[in-house]
């Protein structure tokens, strides 16, 4: 699932049914060439490959999402077939 909080200032509240692993994209402002993935940054290596990314598991309920992010959920008790 992607989700987005286009709010530039606050928060937003996303219920869950269920335990997803999130990968969330941020940046300090819209502009800045800085992007965190989880809180950490994106750099690329000198021959320009980059980290596996690694994704953060969150439980079901009430979860935080930061202003002018990007997440993308994987949740997979879902059983989306179309996912599958």
């Amino acid at each position: 699932m992607l989700v987005l909080n286009t709010d530039t200032q606050h928060d937003r509240e996303l219920m869950l049914p269920s335990t997803a692993e999130t990968f969330t994209l941020t940046a300090s402002e819209l502009t800045s060439t800085k992007i965190m993935l989880n809180g950490i940054e994106l750099k690329a290596e000198s021959d320009g490959s980059v980290e596996d990314f690694k994704g953060k598991i969150i439980k079901n309920g009430a979860n935080r999402l930061a202003p002018s992010s990007i997440t993308f959920l994987i949740i997979p008790s879902a059983h989306n077939k179309a996912c599958m």
